[in-house]
């Protein structure tokens, strides 16, 4: 931040997410605005019977300002150190026969949550982000598939979660169960 850096995001590997290394995961949270472990990642640091919400939890009490955790198949759960909690379901529902492959589509997750943050500094506008980007993700094989996608293609993405999340009768809480 010294450097006139004004976004941090921090996307761990499993490796890292252990209980035996999170005292050095607690001093470095307080430096990071956006904290985006998967699921599994979560488990690998808490136990496998920590709820998502309590973990999520914790990782803002330990100094992150936005908890992201990445569900796969069932959309991202998103923490503020403000108390705002939200659930957002993926762009494909599981099972959906558009989605060919996995692969990249956590790190696309990321990188339009990334985007989205830094042009709104908004999580919920950035986690709706993330999920149009990883919806390019799946469509094909391998990492890189998503790249060129066309700006009107993720604009009209953009449009149908914003659409789904209106159709919803608890909208103004985030289309979702407040934590």
């Amino acid at each position: 931040r010294q450097s006139g850096v004004k976004t941090v995001t921090l996307d761990p590997g499993e490796r890292y997410m252990t209980p035996a290394l999170s005292v050095y995961l607690r001093s470095i949270l307080p430096a990071v605005d956006a904290f985006l472990p998967s699921d599994q990642e979560i488990r690998s640091l808490f136990g496998s019977q920590i709820a998502v919400e309590k973990a999520a939890s914790i990782l803002c009490e330990w100094g992150a300002r936005i908890a992201v955790i990445k569900l796969g198949p069932e959309g991202v759960f998103v923490q503020e150190q403000n108390g705002r909690a939200f659930h957002l379901p993926p762009y494909y529902q599981p099972g959906s026969c558009e989605v060919v492959d996995v692969t990249g589509a956590g790190d696309a997750f990321c990188g339009g949550f990334m985007v989205g943050l830094a042009q709104s500094n908004n999580a919920l506008t950035a986690a709706k982000m993330g999920l149009v980007s990883a919806s390019f993700a799946l469509e094909g094989y391998g990492a890189l598939y998503a790249l060129g996608v066309p700006r009107q293609a993720a604009r009209e993405r953009l449009l149908v979660i914003n659409q789904r999340q209106e159709k919803r009768p608890d909208a103004q809480t985030s289309s979702t169960r407040q934590v």
